[in-house]
């Protein structure tokens, strides 16, 4: 008999469950069978007692047959008999004990609840595999436009491009980008926005083929692929015109009319090197940008020079972080002098690159890839930092040597730039910050004078010095130095170089160290490389000046000694570089 925990678990089951001796008589009933058969015990009851005549048939036709043979008996459907007569049909399950050869495992449920459950299955099924359709269709499809969706069209490039057949067809991706699409969202709400957005969708579906596909990439943006033959190349541009044009033409969107415009960019496939998906979708966007750049409202073609250089300046973007990783950049040092008494009054300090391949690089040979880039900033810290432990170790030496570092209109920008520079100077609190001298670029400063000018006056409320760094090269006016208010304007090399023989550098240096003196800033002559050109100068009243006839920039270490030799009568004009 069952154990007194084993019922209790029996009685919660949710179908019949019945045991039974070889003598067909029932040993134990939970109270799922009890409540069905509306009887309160059927111990010792024999199991024809509640079978119909037909089940009583079946049951030794077939069912102890099976039993005996293969000692189970699935899903046979039986009529069984309740207290009070009525018949009811079950769904029955037979298992012989295998422990116990005398005992025969029955459950049961009843027919209806078996179909019930069966539909039920059947309704769940139905309804996943509607909700799973559904989910298809929203992740290939863009909910607003009802178009193909970024998804889609990246999956469906990717299936011709690999696909034998059509691998080498040809067609053309187009990028289109709506110009100033965020206005018709902040004038008019986002719902307007969205049917503006289905609208464009339609208009472009309509003036392409059906062999073409268009697709919303996200945002304001679509992806357009048009199928192309051979005797079709020379159509497409002005069918990409046709398509910018068109958007041009005014909406009516819920009785209001708006208007818009975009920019486009286009590439061809197949192409001289294998491509991905992607990689067509990003040159279509490039081109779209430069469009964009040359004053929206038209379309460009993707140009391969423009990738291959973008690749190397990712390549050397890379390589500069590494380098900054692995101590490769090191600082030299340019002395600066007055040009009457000879005396040092300063050092500029230069980058360079000990690349381990390359050998010693000059700044022109890797500043120019990363320009207004992140790692432009790190690489400025970088220089900050280096030269101010370099003016701390001198002036800790008894060398009271000015220092001045480049920085550019980017680096000074930086929200961060200026609590980061409090923090350097922190941790050499004993160096005089007048020891220190930021020199700005002209055309950087000019670019975007009034934020440059809050910043170069914050420098100078720590005390700093500023200096405009190539003067005369950024058209300059006369109210741009009055807002920057610096310190020196150090005069650009193009026009020391050629002053012997151009009197117009002649002119243009003496206007500049007219503004130096109007402004009470300092003048200083960058790339003296004569006796003739110092004399000049000075001549003009330049009283400062550096360059190669001074001396070339050189490490940190030898910097003391080259200003000890001045002291002592002994000068240089070169240095192990």
């Amino acid at each position: 008999m069952e154990t007194a925990r084993t019922q209790g678990s029996l009685d919660l089951m949710p179908s019949g469950y019945l045991v039974t001796d070889n003598e067909r008589s029932i040993l134990y009933a939970n109270r799922y069978a009890l409540n069905h058969l509306n009887h309160d015990d059927l111990g010792g009851t024999p199991l024809f007692d509640i079978f119909t005549l037909a089940s009583c048939i079946l049951f030794e036709s077939y069912i102890a047959p099976l039993l005996l043979k293969e000692g189970a008996c699935d899903e046979i459907q039986l009529t069984l008999k309740t207290a009070n007569g009525k018949k009811c049909s079950v769904v029955t399950n037979i298992r012989r004990d295998e422990e116990d050869e005398n005992r025969v495992h029955w459950t049961f449920i009843n027919a209806s609840q078996r179909d019930k459950l069966f539909q039920e299955l059947i309704d769940a099924r139905n309804l996943l595999e509607e909700k799973a359709r559904f989910l298809e269709a929203r992740t290939v499809t863009d909910d607003v436009t009802g178009l193909p969706n970024r998804l889609s069209v990246t999956q469906y490039l990717s299936d011709r491009m690999n696909d034998p057949a059509l691998s080498q067809s040809q067609f053309v991706i187009i990028f289109i980008d709506l110009d100033g699409f965020k206005t018709i969202n902040d004038t008019h709400g986002h719902p307007v926005g969205d049917q503006f957005l289905k609208a464009v969708g339609q208009r472009l579906t309509r003036s392409l083929r059906t062999t073409d596909l268009v697709a919303r990439y996200g945002g304001d943006e679509y992806v357009v692929l048009l199928q192309q033959t051979a005797d079709e190349a020379t159509t497409n541009t002005l069918m990409i015109q046709r398509i910018v044009n068109q958007l041009n033409t005014p909406f009516q969107i819920n009785g209001k009319t708006l208007s818009i415009s975009a920019s486009a960019g286009a590439t061809r496939y197949p192409q001289r090197n294998a491509v991905e998906p992607e990689q067509l979708i990003r040159q279509a966007d490039q081109a779209m940008y430069e469009a964009k750049l040359a004053g929206k409202n038209q379309f460009r073609w993707f140009n391969q020079e423009w990738e291959t250089t973008q690749r190397t300046h990712q390549k050397l973007t890379t390589q500069v972080r590494l380098g900054i990783e692995n101590d490769e950049f090191v600082l030299h040092y340019q002395p600066k002098i007055n040009l009457t008494t000879g005396a040092v009054i300063g050092v500029e300090a230069l980058i360079r690159w000990q690349h381990p391949e390359r050998g010693l690089l000059m700044p022109a040979n890797f500043l120019p890839n990363i320009e207004n880039k992140r790692i432009e900033q790190e690489l400025g810290d970088w220089v900050i930092a280096t030269a101010l432990k370099q003016a701390n170790s001198w002036y800790q030496s008894g060398l009271q040597l000015p220092v001045s570092v480049n920085v550019s209109g980017f680096q000074l920008m930086d929200p961060h730039f200026l609590e980061r520079l409090t923090v350097l100077f922190n941790r050499f609190s004993d160096l005089p910050r007048a020891q220190f001298e930021l020199e700005l670029l002209e055309t950087s400063a000019i670019n975007d004078s009034m934020n440059i000018a809050n910043v170069i006056a914050a420098c100078r409320r720590m005390g700093l010095r500023v200096s405009l760094d190539d003067f005369g090269t950024g058209y300059s006016t006369l109210s741009h130095l009055r807002d920057l208010s610096v310190d020196t304007l150090k005069i650009d090399r193009t026009f020391v170089q050629d002053m012997l023989t151009n009197p117009n550098n002649i002119a243009i240096i003496n206007g500049i160290i007219g503004f130096a003196k109007a402004f009470n800033c300092q003048a200083i002559a960058e790339g003296i490389e004569s006796a003739e050109q110092q004399a000049a100068l000075l001549q003009l009243g330049c009283q400062s000046g550096q360059g190669y006839h001074i001396s070339r920039p050189m490490p940190g270490e030898a910097i003391e000694p080259w200003v000890a030799s001045r002291k002592s009568g002994i000068v240089s004009h070169s240095s192990n570089d």
